[in-house]
């Protein structure tokens, strides 16, 4: 084996790594979007991720990001601040913002809701003996958890009590959690709409024999 191999290794390595680095691009929505960042454009941000084995390239458009973090550790600020758009929060209010949508994605969990709309929308729909309007009984289910039912903050899912004293943390979680919720609620409706005309027309086949 010739001696300049093991470097020839370790230096393909090197680029290999540099190559594949992740980069975090931030978003204003909370999520975070891994890969290589290879160009800020003022309308787009182009980005190499992997794909399996594969390296494909993506793009996201600048104004639905905050900031990027370098796998380097440096961070760059793409959010302008600007009061006369809907930018109107400050850097620092809308990072507040952005920490409250990332607590909700992370632990927030509506199960309730679903749960809910579930059994509300089987026992509607059971109790309506497989008429024709059954077909609203999810749209009406979710349309009572949207206005009624409001999402609120749980406090496990908090990663710094003090947050919860910050308008800026409460509304970004809040918005996530409603999000959430009437997901939750949309699901649960749909699904206990089918569950209940299923266990009706199985009712009425066991009367028949």
């Amino acid at each position: 084996m010739k001696k300049g191999f093991p470097f020839f290794i370790f230096f393909l390595s090197l680029i290999s790594n540099d190559l594949f680095s992740q980069d975090k691009i931030l978003l204003i929505s909370g999520k975070i979007i891994e890969g290589k960042v290879i160009n800020v454009g003022e309308d787009t941000i182009r980005f190499q991720f992997r794909n399996k084995e594969k390296t494909e390239e993506g793009f996201i458009e600048s104004y639905r990001v905050f900031s990027i973090q370098y796998d380097h550790g440096n961070e760059k600020v793409i959010y302008k601040y600007d009061s006369t758009t809907v930018n109107d929060r400050t850097e620092d209010e809308l990072r507040n913002f952005i920490t409250g949508e990332q607590d909700a994605l992370k632990g927030y969990k509506p199960a309730f809701a679903g749960v809910l709309s579930f059994l509300i929308s089987g026992a509607i729909t059971f109790l309506m003996n497989a008429s024709f309007a059954v077909i609203v009984v999810p749209f009406v289910t979710y349309m009572a958890f949207v206005i009624l039912y409001r999402a609120g903050i749980d406090n496990h899912t908090v990663r710094d009590p003090k947050l919860l004293s910050n308008p800026d943390y409460i509304e970004g979680y809040k918005r996530i959690a409603k999000s959430k919720k009437n997901k939750n609620a949309l699901l649960g409706s749909i699904i206990g709409t089918g569950v209940g005309l299923g266990v009706f027309l199985l009712s009425q086949n066991e009367n028949d024999f």
